[in-house]
């Protein structure tokens, strides 16, 4: 059984320490106010990409980021922790000198209130990259709400910022052992727990039974929910289970998942070890909810 302390290690970006203050988004003048005070901080993300400083994000005063990138960039209100406020610039392109570098790469080494920022920050501008038309009348939607909204001003439809609900799963048998898939997209060795997307007018629980049944052909009974993880890549809440097989037999599907293995604490620490098997990064709920089943020590990581 997962020893207490991993079971109870928390999940990435599971809390996020600071206020979003939302009663502020309303002012219009937000951004202005926000820079007259000397705590102010701003990050500045890309296209999936952030400006960092080593290994740290790199944070800019409010009007040293409008000098450098221009009024034209997107701002958006995060809140304020107990430094004071925190705002973030999202642009086309991060200047080189601000060395932007894959969010992936960085989120790793942040601690829980940097990650939560950099989540919110980016969940909001991918959001307002791909969103910048009225899906109801085609004309282009205009910001607000410090970056938490969109109104159209032709037909004066509100557009808010898209979330996908999916359900990722460690699935377990009467042995105890834990169902990892491999995705055919995928460098070999990668093995993962299963995921799908919720499905209009489904369940948490039954898209939980569904995805696996689909990518595997295993039934599943009780499901019990674990945790939930922000995922902006680009627009996805994940929402974390896990679940009882009624069956062992594994069917792939072909497409979502090529290969899919029961294993045992003993085989998926011997197969991590060796390198057989590599397990998604630390930072994803994927890799908390397979070592907080294995309850030891794993190596590596994708």
């Amino acid at each position: 059984m997962p020893r207490p302390e991993d079971r109870d290690r928390p999940l990435p970006f599971g809390q996020a320490p600071y206020d979003r203050h939302a009663e502020r988004r309303a002012d219009p003048d937000w951004y202005e106010h926000l820079a007259r005070d000397p705590q102010a901080r701003v990050l500045v993300v890309g296209d999936d990409v952030v400006a960092t400083d080593g290994g740290r994000l790199r944070v800019l005063a409010p009007d040293q980021a409008v000098e450098l990138l221009g009024v034209t960039a997107e701002r958006l209100l995060l809140g304020a922790d107990d430094a004071g406020p925190v705002a973030a610039l999202s642009v086309p392109k991060v200047p080189a000198d601000l060395n932007p570098r894959p969010v992936r790469s960085v989120v790793t080494g942040l601690d829980a209130l940097h990650g939560s920022l950099l989540v919110h920050a980016l969940g909001l501008a991918n959001w307002h990259r791909t969103h910048q038309f009225c899906a109801r009348c085609g004309r282009a939607s205009q910001a607000e709400e410090a970056g938490h909204r969109r109104r159209c001003p032709a037909c004066g439809a509100q557009h808010f910022p898209r979330t996908d609900p999916a359900v990722i799963m460690l699935i377990t048998d009467g042995d105890d052992r834990a169902l990892l898939g491999h995705s055919p997209q995928w460098a070999p060795g990668r093995f993962s727990t299963l995921a799908g997307f919720v499905e209009p007018g489904e369940s948490l629980e039954d898209a939980v039974r569904r995805e696996v049944a689909e990518e595997t052909g295993v039934r599943v009974g009780p499901t019990t929910y674990a945790g939930s993880q922000p995922w902006p890549f680009p627009s996805s809440l994940m929402l974390g289970f896990s679940g009882v097989a009624e069956t062992t037999a594994i069917h792939v599907d072909g497409d979502e998942v090529s290969d899919a293995r029961w294993f045992t604490r003993e085989s998926l620490s011997e197969a991590t070890a060796g390198d057989s098997v590599r397990l998604p990064g630390r930072f994803s709920i994927s890799r908390w909810l397979i070592d907080r089943w294995h309850g030891g020590s794993l190596a590596g990581e994708w």
